[in-house]
């Protein structure tokens, strides 16, 4: 395993596929993630690491189940996440993240979801293309958080 690896995620910039389980478990990687080569990744590639902000996924087009799981952390430290305009399905990729609260997805159609992605969640704000709220809020499966989806445009700066 890796659980002693220990090294921050800026040294991953140039990958372009993170396979399933590739840094699961790696209790002592951490940072902010910027993939902006990024095509493709699996289930639980990222899940139990010390993410602080994921702010680039590259164009990967699906976000698969426990991506960013953070089951095993001692620390729930993912606090923000920026999905690609190329996103088109997303899975429970979230589960566990508890401290999540800024979604931020480029996508203009909305990806389809899978029941309970942003289950634990709570505080989580989505922010979307100010003219895709709608779409967004009436999506399947993204109807239930209607009332945390909100226009780019009033996502505060910082």
């Amino acid at each position: 395993g890796c659980s002693n690896l220990e090294f921050d995620v800026a040294n991953l910039r140039n990958i372009t596929n993170a396979a399933q389980n590739a840094f699961s478990g790696c209790y002592k990687v951490y940072g902010v993630l910027d993939l902006p080569n990024l095509e493709t990744i699996g289930n639980s590639a990222f899940g139990g690491i010390l993410l602080s902000k994921v702010v680039n996924l590259g164009k990967i087009t699906t976000l698969p189940d426990l991506a960013f799981d953070e089951l095993h952390s001692t620390e729930k430290t993912l606090t923000e996440v920026r999905l690609p305009s190329t996103l088109t399905t997303l899975s429970t990729a979230f589960r566990r993240c508890s401290n999540l609260a800024t979604v931020i997805c480029e996508a203009i159609t909305p990806p389809t979801l899978s029941g309970g992605t942003f289950g634990d969640t709570s505080k989580a704000i989505i922010y979307v293309p100010d003219e895709s709220v709608e779409a967004y809020k009436t999506a399947t499966n993204l109807s239930t958080y209607a009332s945390r989806i909100k226009g780019i445009s009033e996502l505060p700066t910082t």
